[in-house]
């Protein structure tokens, strides 16, 4: 595309100016975030206290709804009663995003990233939002992506002003001509020896690492007791790597470009593990869409250890997440009927025996699923596909086995008609289901006699 003459001559204007004055290159001004007062900071911690509960809890439905409903008030009690602080519109666009079924929510969020972006142009968070919400939100077409292509490419402009503070100048071209390096300035010299713009901008400069590594601390405290630790830019720089990796993948299904469904999983698979999460591990996204993407490629035991990371570790307060519960319940099951799928399963004890954990672990995080959510209808299909499977590679089931299968197939059927709007798919599924039963308990009967 070629470049406006105006543009290109706003652009060369100061690059001449310098070479011919001898100048050398300052890092532009960064933006005016400020110093939150008190009230502000006790308002932030509340709403984040308010949400970190909610997801503990695992909460779902209306309660969900006034947690965060609640933690969004005290963050526009924190926007509305001091300084300008990038910081909580910013946060308070990412509960709205979270709220996205309410109407006019998304429509605000918008406004929220905005907002934060016009206190202070390099907070990274708001074009990451902007980014998802072009992606999620709207239909995907060469339009929304050159939107969303143009929201990571102010992301990563914004860190590279924030990563090139406190660089020595470049020198000019008479002082690279001579070899003669650039003069430190007298507060570079304060500082230690180490270039350093006037201190205003020192101190603006680590105000805005301060207020990312708060926001940051948000996700990360579901994962990690520490969670302030690391480079916040590096951390921010994991979330735009994660973005670009989705965005090269739409980009190659708008252009029809036919890459194996598997060979896009693993590329992206390895390219999460390597590129994102080895700048933070604590990044809470990457995670959930690594393990959903093994999950996809049937990479089970790779699946296994990031979900029960997630759900069982030490630290994590994710142990009643209803999404990563029924995520692990997908692994399980699916695992459970990949094995299945061996036609030796009934003449193979070793294969016969693996699948018996597989189906205790699908019933026992089914239980805590059933904590937070009581009736999860697709918890309930997985468990009765399991359950009458069960049934069909054993010589002989229990009067326990038949129990419980009858009662799973119930449930799915019951919960599949108790939907405002009933799949037909689902209840189709669950009278085959019925019918296998019946068909299976006849045959057990018959077999006894």
């Amino acid at each position: 595309m070629t470049t406006p003459w105006n543009l290109r001559s706003a652009w060369l204007a100061p690059s001449l100016l310098a070479a011919l004055t001898g100048c050398a290159s300052v890092p532009l001004p960064l933006g005016e975030t400020h110093e939150p007062g008190e009230a502000q900071r006790e308002a932030h911690e509340e709403a984040r206290k308010i949400w970190l509960d909610a997801r503990e809890q695992g909460r779902i439905g209306d309660e969900r709804k006034t947690a965060l409903e609640a933690s969004a008030r005290f963050l526009k009690n924190a926007i509305d009663s001091g300084a300008r602080v990038a910081l909580y519109p910013g946060r308070l666009a990412q509960l709205l995003m979270e709220e996205g079924a309410v109407p006019g929510n998304l429509e605000q969020a918008a406004l929220a990233f905005e907002q934060a972006l016009a206190i202070c142009p390099e907070w990274v968070p708001a074009y990451l939002g902007l980014f998802d919400l072009e992606v999620q939100t709207r239909p995907v077409g060469n339009a929304s992506l050159a939107r969303a292509e143009g929201r990571l490419l102010d992301a990563e402009q914004a860190l590279l002003r924030l990563e090139s503070f406190g660089r020595p100048p470049e020198p000019t071209w008479w002082q690279s001509l001579f070899g003669i390096a650039p003069e430190p300035s007298e507060a570079s010299l304060e500082e230690g020896g180490f270039y350093d713009p006037r201190p205003p901008e020192a101190s603006r400069h680590q105000l805005l690492l301060n207020q990312f590594t708060e926001d940051l601390s948000w996700e990360a405290a579901l994962l990690s007791q520490n969670d302030q630790a690391g480079d916040p830019l590096q951390r921010l720089k994991a979330r735009v790597v994660l973005r670009k990796i989705l965005l090269e993948e739409l980009r190659g299904e708008l252009d029809d470009d036919r890459k194996a469904r598997a060979d896009v999983l693993a590329l992206r698979c390895a390219r999460i593990q390597n590129e994102v999460l080895g700048l933070d591990p604590n990044a809470l996204e990457a995670h959930v869409l690594l393990a959903a993407s093994q999950i996809e490629r049937s990479s089970w035991s790779e699946a296994d250890s990031i979900l029960h990371n997630l759900l069982e570790g030490k630290a994590s307060k994710l142990k009643r997440d209803p999404e990563l519960l029924l995520m692990m319940m997908k692994l399980q099951a699916g695992w459970w009927l990949d094995l299945r799928g061996d036609t030796n399963v009934g003449r193979n004890p070793e294969l016969a025996a693996s699948l018996n954990p597989l189906q205790v672990n699908l019933y026992r995080y089914g239980e805590r699923l059933r904590e937070v959510d009581p009736r999860p209808l697709e918890a309930a299909r997985l468990e009765a596909l399991v359950a009458v499977g069960s049934l069909e590679y054993r010589a002989r089931a229990s009067g326990e086995e038949l129990w419980i299968a009858r009662e799973t197939v119930r449930v799915y059927l019951e919960l599949a008609s108790e939907e405002s709007t009933p799949d037909r798919e689902r209840l189709a599924e669950a009278a085959r289901l019925e019918s296998r039963l019946q068909l299976l308990r006849q045959m057990t009967v018959g077999s006894s006699k």
